[in-house]
């Protein structure tokens, strides 16, 4: 792989600092083929990574970087299963999302392309930013020191003290009354603990819809489909 020396043990020292609380034991050799050439696709930092890392949790379990090993809601190829969710937003077969925040808000970057650079999708409103020239940069700045004053940690603290902690991981806290429909992302009361997948689902939906509607809309109910978790929008 074409990283210099210096770039490895920077990698190296923000994988040892990743927590990874599954279970699941799983090489990546074992990958198939399918899955091989998609990670050949991949800028070369993050072949590395790979390669020496099943992903797993910054400090304060704020940020996750998915990994090869099969548990829902961290296999990287499973996340990036375009019909799934990444449709509802526009996203390609090409944008390959690797990492997330608690609130599921999506890290990605594009497969085969001259283009580097790490952009975050805001699944609340469908935002798309770029934040980072590289995988690399990304990795070392956004895992190896997190200060417990971060928005993503402090919100994630606030949650703890009115839901419980987490049963299990992966999980996402996402909006009860979503940012979409007036609700707040400053207000800890506003969040719930979710399941990764059906979080990402109903909030591609919501945005999917809602961009094709005229501004000024009131929208009168949302119903969820318990059985297909597909959304339906009722507007006055």
């Amino acid at each position: 792989m074409d990283i210099t020396d210096a770039l490895k043990s920077k990698l190296d020292l923000a994988i040892e600092k990743l927590h990874n609380p599954f279970e699941r034991q799983f090489v990546a050799s074992q990958i198939n083929v399918n899955e091989r050439i998609i990670i050949q696709q991949c800028p070369f930092p993050y072949q590395y990574f790979f390669e020496h890392s099943n992903g797993g949790y910054s400090k304060y379990y704020a940020r996750h970087l998915y990994g090869y090993s099969p548990e829902p809601g961290h296999n990287v190829f499973s996340m990036n299963n375009h019909n799934l969710w990444k449709k509802y937003y526009g996203l390609t077969e090409n944008d390959f999302c690797f990492a997330e925040t608690i609130t599921g808000n999506q890290h990605f970057f594009k497969l085969n392309s001259d283009d580097s650079a790490i952009y975050r999708l805001y699944i609340e409103t469908g935002t798309i930013e770029k934040e980072y020239d590289d995988f690399s940069e990304f990795l070392i700045s956004e895992y190896s020191d997190i200060s417990p004053h971060e928005s993503d940690v402090y919100i994630y603290e606030e949650v703890k003290k009115i839901r419980g902690e987490a049963s299990l991981y992966p999980i996402h806290i996402g909006c009860i009354q979503p940012v979409l429909l007036g609700g707040s992302e400053l207000d800890s009361s506003n969040y719930d603990y979710i399941d990764p997948l059906t979080h990402l689902s109903i909030c591609g939906q919501l945005y999917s819809q809602l961009e094709k509607m005229k501004h000024g809309i009131i929208v009168k109910n949302v119903s969820i489909d318990p059985d297909t978790m597909e959304i339906s929008i009722e507007i006055e």
